[in-house]
């Protein structure tokens, strides 16, 4: 089975119209029987997106409340949710120090790595990081995991 780590500014365009929604809404409908990770703090990126956006009035608060209940069903039915943990956290620490990453990015690559590290032992295939952060996917790439930019689909 095919595993993914979706980063918030990938999993953002499950709850935004944005480029690369159409690809990744279908990478992540629960018929393909994919194994879609993220990152617990991701939930927070999302919500914020969403009510920065209702403060600018680029979206409506329906809008933004239908999109964070959805939001809260994927994290409690859909998602591989990985927690911020003292080991993740360690982890993130390098992340940062061989990366100049920001925070937050740093969390999601230490727990890609984190999931990434489990799998070969485990006989599982590796999981790609879904990301349309350029800085985040260049330093995934050298942490040896496979990217892929939902920018570059409809």
């Amino acid at each position: 089975m095919a595993a993914y780590f979706l980063d918030s500014s990938a999993a953002a365009k499950l709850y935004l119209a944005e480029q690369g929604s159409t690809w990744i809404t279908a990478l992540a409908d629960p018929a393909q029987g994919y194994e879609i990770f993220v990152v617990r703090v991701t939930a927070v990126e999302i919500a914020a997106v969403l009510f920065r956006k209702v403060k600018g009035g680029v979206l409506s608060l329906e809008e933004a409340a239908s999109s964070l209940a959805a939001l809260r069903h994927d994290f409690e039915r859909t998602y591989r949710v990985i927690d911020f943990t003292a080991a993740v956290s360690d982890v993130a620490l390098g992340m940062a120090e061989r990366h100049g990453l920001r925070g937050y990015d740093c969390v999601q690559l230490a727990a890609a790595v984190t999931v990434q590290e489990d799998r070969p032992p485990a006989h599982l295939p590796s999981i790609a990081l879904v990301s349309a952060d350029a800085e985040l996917n260049t330093a995934a790439r050298a942490e040896g995991l496979e990217v892929i930019d939902p920018n570059d689909y409809p």
